[in-house]
């Protein structure tokens, strides 16, 4: 297997073996197979893989034998794929799994509970699976377990809650322009004023929120940003100063800028509900 290569927009993209050219639905934009992607604006990650068949067996079993490479081969590329994804500004999910048995099993867990979103077969009896896990939810609950607001932690999924009604003109998010910043995407980034005390992070959160949505969300632009229903309706705008930290995921926003967060949040929960976005890209 080819090492993995990523480059980071809001998508982070990386080879793992050498692909197929094959023809694209409308608006499905999957990886090709060998590929995988890790979309941050929904918070999964995705992997093309490919399996050949086994041609021991007779003709008629190829077909199920290259789908079942297939499904191996997706598992151990997703989890290559999953170790590089950053969880703070100071570890990886590698990184988690190297300081502990326990961790490092239990995302191993986790990875086999993929989805299967698409199979591509080919005349040469190979076979593509389109695979996707969340960094959200099971995977959370591993690698960040207990920090969110003092919760106690559960890898049962969540049921989906009403959104709340929030008074007219009332803060509905915070959203934080990092464009032209090199800020890399991570599971549980933090806000930082200028003194380095924490404006927003794991600890200023709820655990269902942090669970079911992750701690932010990322966008490309403010504009798009602005509409994401995280955030929508009267969000507090403010510009990052600069990335920070060992992994470049943390954001210093100014002192002013802080305490306009701070107040807005003193009589309001959209800190407590994650809702917070970053915006990433060019100026």
């Amino acid at each position: 297997m080819k090492p993995l290569r990523s480059t980071i927009t809001i998508l982070i993209a990386g080879g793992l073996l050498a692909g197929l050219a094959t023809a694209q639905e409308p608006q499905t934009q999957y990886p090709e197979p060998g590929e995988f992607r890790i979309d941050w604006e929904r918070q999964v990650v995705i992997v093309s893989s490919l399996g050949a068949p086994n041609t021991n067996l007779p003709r008629p079993a190829w077909r199920a034998s290259a789908l079942r490479a297939a499904r191996q081969t997706a598992y151990r590329d997703l989890l290559e794929a999953v170790k590089g994804v950053r969880v703070s500004s100071t570890t990886t999910v590698e990184n988690s799994m190297l300081t502990s048995d326990i961790i490092k099993s239990s995302v191993e867990g986790v990875i086999r509970n993929f989805v299967i979103l698409d199979t591509k077969y080919y005349e040469a009896m190979d076979v593509a699976v389109i695979v996707e896990m969340p960094l959200t939810g099971a995977l959370y609950d591993v690698l960040l377990p207990g920090e969110s607001g003092g919760q106690v932690a559960s890898a049962a999924p969540a049921q989906p809650q009403p959104q709340p009604v929030r008074a007219s003109g009332a803060t509905s998010g915070l959203i934080v322009d990092a464009t032209g910043l090199d800020v890399m995407p991570a599971m549980a980034p933090k806000i930082l004023d200028e003194d380095g005390n924490e404006v927003y992070g794991t600890t200023k959160v709820l655990r269902h929120f942090a669970m079911t949505q992750g701690i932010v969300g990322y966008h490309n632009n403010v504009g798009g940003a602005s509409q994401d229903e995280r955030v929508v309706g009267n969000p507090i705008v403010i510009r990052a100063l600069r990335a920070t930290g060992a992994n470049g995921c943390d954001l210093v926003v100014s002192n002013a800028d802080a305490g306009a967060v701070r107040r807005a949040a003193a009589n309001l929960p959209f800190l407590d509900e994650c809702r917070v976005m970053i915006v990433l890209g060019a100026e």
